[in-house]
């Protein structure tokens, strides 16, 4: 998960490569047993958006074994670019709803943040013995 997001970050170096930005990244993920094709896209899109909607400042990543969250300033005020997010988040969303994972995503003035949240029903249920 944090290889593959490092993966991502130099495919895509090419879109902050001109802008004041750092990216920071809390990897507490030991091993994530999702379908890996899937994730790429999922991560894909929402480290593009965060990298083409931030002008400048810290883009934040955090990945645990069931959530990914990243979180990116914005500049409300410049409505064009708070569109932009439309068609990424949808594809996100829509993979999301699919493979039955928490999907969040909020924006205020300062920051957009999503939170993805997997394995929600995998907590082990104990059955009476009868």
């Amino acid at each position: 998960s944090g290889a593959l997001c490092r993966e991502l970050f130099a495919d895509m170096q090419y879109l902050i490569e001109n802008k004041s930005i750092q990216v920071s990244m809390d990897d507490q993920a030991g091993s994530i047993c999702i379908e890996k094709d899937l994730f790429r896209i999922v991560l894909a899109n929402l480290i593009r958006n965060a990298f083409q909607n931030t002008a400048s400042g810290t883009i934040a990543i955090a990945i645990t074994d069931n959530s990914f969250a990243i979180s990116n300033p914005v500049d409300t005020e410049d409505l064009t670019e708070t569109v932009r997010f439309g068609l990424g988040l949808q594809l996100v969303e829509r993979i999301a709803a699919k493979l039955d994972w928490q999907f969040d995503f909020s924006l205020d003035r300062h920051s957009a943040r999503v939170v993805l949240r997997w394995n929600l029903s995998s907590v082990p249920v104990s059955l009476p013995s009868s």
